[in-house]
């Protein structure tokens, strides 16, 4: 390898080489006495071929009443329950607090359920769709849970499973 710059060197010209590597120990030799041409490199840009330029589009015609814009048919969430936090738009809040609507009763059309204007405009038109009656807390004769006996076998698995979560890295 021979180095025609040193490590640091300002100055050095664009398109110059700063250094020769071989493959070869024989081909050293020819590049013993190598000088790279410290002429001016000139690079020539060739012109694209002009295109057409496309005709001016004509401005569309803006409908004099404004038009409410129409939130999606289909709903991301059907509802939102009372402990689910709800996303809004900040016009949509003032538009809202405004028209003195709950923001939890009114269902997100939004990217990822998000409250957007066009829903609370709905909801005036449509009315507050009534939420859905809680369910009681326990069903007269059906248990909450069923308990099960730990075996061995569950005992071992829930072990091996702990110890695989504690002691190899975990990427979610």
């Amino acid at each position: 390898m021979k180095v025609f710059f040193e490590d640091g060197a300002a100055d050095v010209p664009v398109g110059i080489p700063v250094a020769v590597v071989v493959e070869e120990e024989e081909d050293i030799a020819a590049f013993k006495n190598y000088v790279p041409d410290e002429g001016t490199v000139e690079y020539t840009i060739e012109p694209h071929p002009s295109e057409p330029t496309p005709e001016p589009v004509p401005p569309i015609p803006v409908p004099s009443t404004p038009q409410t814009p129409q939130p999606s048919a289909t709903p991301v969430a059907a509802a939102h329950t009372t402990t689910s936090r709800v996303v809004v738009l900040p016009l949509a809040r003032v538009s809202a607090a405004n028209a003195s609507l709950p923001l939890i009763s009114i269902i997100g059309t939004g990217s990822d359920g998000r409250v957007i204007a066009a829903d609370v405009q709905v909801s005036l038109v449509h009315g507050v769709p009534e939420p859905a009656p809680a369910m009681p807390a326990q069903v007269p004769g059906m248990q909450l849970y069923t308990e099960v006996e730990n075996t061995k076998f569950k005992w071992v698995t829930a072990e091996r499973l702990l110890q695989f979560k504690q002691t190899l890295p975990q990427y979610y």
